[in-house]
């Protein structure tokens, strides 16, 4: 007897948050127990298989999918999500994100009032500061955007994203670009292409999902790597994605020198030291990835 198709798949991709993502499918479970045409998959991106004790077998009031795939790789792993999902509707969640009571309402309301031929809705991402994590770090971002604008490409990320599944197959199988597999950026990458073809996704900022930081991701030595991968991947997707010259980048770069030079010349009372070496930090980042040069966090954490 064939399973009923479901109304919404939930994509997970992990890799070593076993914790984190017992957590998530808990409060998943909790906000979805009267939702049985809900399906949820996770594919586990570590070789070592870490999620598969916390999934399998799990009572859950959902269908709950388990995949593997040891090969490291973001994009791959949400590929492999994208092709197991059978619902015409997809959330994307991270391993490292919570969800209140009234989410999925929430989410559902934004859905049923998003302007016509809108493809997605994004909620709002907080952060959501784990014991010893230095609050200073990740601060709530404020937002003056008006519920139902067009999403901006540096507020897309598919942690917390409703899409129509259709819209992301319609760029290919396998959508999400493996170039970026260890880098990140492949939800920018993602975003620029299905905006170029007339997608344009809704921003509900009354639903939110919050995302959990440790100490560790607490502190300026982890801002600055932060900082430098926006600056290389930035610079590779200008090149790869928007053909962006090399040429293009590094005046890009000189620019953005010359006027942290005038700024600080100007008013050096005024300006904070560490907001300086981000914005330097981020530049040097930029230039890296104009030349080429490549930053890849993910191959660390496997």
């Amino acid at each position: 007897m064939s399973t009923p198709t479901p109304a919404l798949s939930v994509l997970v991709c992990t890799a070593r948050r076993s914790a984190w993502l017992g957590d998530l499918l808990d409060d998943l479970a909790r906000d979805t127990v009267d939702r049985p045409s809900l399906e949820v998959i996770i594919v586990d991106n570590d070789p070592l298989g870490s999620a598969r004790d916390v999934v399998v077998g799990r009572d859950a009031p959902f269908e709950l999918r388990y995949d593997a795939l040891p090969e490291p790789g973001i994009a791959g792993a949400r590929n492999r999500s994208l092709a197991l999902a059978r619902a015409d509707r997809v959330l994307f969640l991270d391993d490292d994100q919570a969800i209140d009571p009234g989410f999925f309402a929430g989410l559902e309301s934004a859905w049923r009032r998003r302007p016509h031929g809108f493809i997605g809705v994004r909620p709002r991402v907080l952060p959501r500061h784990e014991p010893g994590a230095d609050p200073r770090f990740h601060a709530t971002p404020s937002s003056s955007r008006q519920p139902m604008q067009p999403v901006t490409r540096l507020e897309f990320a598919t942690n917390g994203v409703m899409l129509e599944r259709a819209a992301l197959l319609a760029l290919g199988s396998a959508p999400f670009d493996r170039f970026f597999d260890l880098s990140g950026a492949e939800d920018t990458d993602l975003f620029v292409r299905l905006t170029r073809r007339g997608g344009r996704i809704a921003w509900c900022p009354e639903v939110v999902v919050w995302e959990r930081i440790p100490p560790e991701r607490a502190s300026l030595a982890h801002l600055y790597r932060y900082d430098f991968r926006v600056g290389v991947t930035g610079a590779l997707l200008a090149r790869r994605t928007l053909g962006a010259s090399t040429g293009a980048e590094l005046a890009e770069v000189a620019a953005k020198l010359a006027w942290i030079a005038l700024k600080v010349g100007l008013a050096p009372t005024r300006v904070r030291p560490t907001a300086v070496v981000s914005q330097l930090v981020r530049v040097a980042g930029q230039a890296y990835g104009a030349l080429d040069g490549r930053y890849e966090p993910y191959r660390a954490k496997r």
